[in-house]
């Protein structure tokens, strides 16, 4: 997660995303961050995807439902 974080913040997109992707669908940090790379990326629906998978793994998090709001 921290390789995925450290590509995504020196806008390395495609690396992050790659590291990022195979624990995606069952992490939620994980999913926030490549919803935001997809918004970067300037890929709304793709974001919505993740960052609606964000809001299902962790609905605690208003982050996740801010950003989501972004993307819809």
């Amino acid at each position: 997660m921290e390789r995925g974080k450290a590509l995504m913040d020196a806008r390395k997109y495609n690396e992050a995303r790659a590291v990022l992707e195979p624990v995606g669908q069952r992490d939620a940090v994980a999913a926030f961050y490549l919803g935001q790379i997809a918004m970067e990326q300037n890929d709304p629906s793709k974001s919505v995807d993740w960052l609606e998978k964000a809001v299902q793994l962790n609905p605690q998090s208003s982050v996740y439902y801010d950003w989501l709001g972004r993307a819809y």
